[in-house]
């Protein structure tokens, strides 16, 4: 990760949520939770601007604005906003590797 500002962005991001917009039997929406559930388990140990991040699946099904929103885009990415709301990451590949998503997680946040 040459290049991002780990230590300084991880100070600003501390405690914020990744949000994982799924459904049932979505197999693109599993593979993309245990990825991003991977990056923050190990963002402890790697210096990763994602330490103290935490991870939120929502099921679309079980809110009718989600489900109208997201039901045929699932999964959705959203990082929580501390001043309030929500940003939506833009969506990688399925095939991304988890270092790849991990870069596109921070460089997105950074941009906020």
């Amino acid at each position: 990760m040459a290049g991002l500002p780990i230590c300084s962005l991880a100070a600003s991001l501390s405690e914020q949520k990744i949000i994982i917009y799924s459904k049932d039997d979505c197999p693109l929406c599993d593979g993309l939770k245990d990825k991003v559930s991977g990056i923050l388990d190990r963002a402890p140990f790697t210096g990763s601007a994602l330490n103290g991040f935490e991870i939120e699946v929502r099921d679309v099904k079980t809110n009718p604005a989600w489900d109208e929103k997201y039901a045929m885009q699932v999964p959705v990415m959203a990082v929580e906003l501390q001043q309030g709301g929500e940003a939506i990451i833009p969506r990688t590949s399925p095939r991304v590797t988890a270092d790849k998503l991990e870069r596109h997680i921070i460089e997105f946040v950074a941009e906020l």
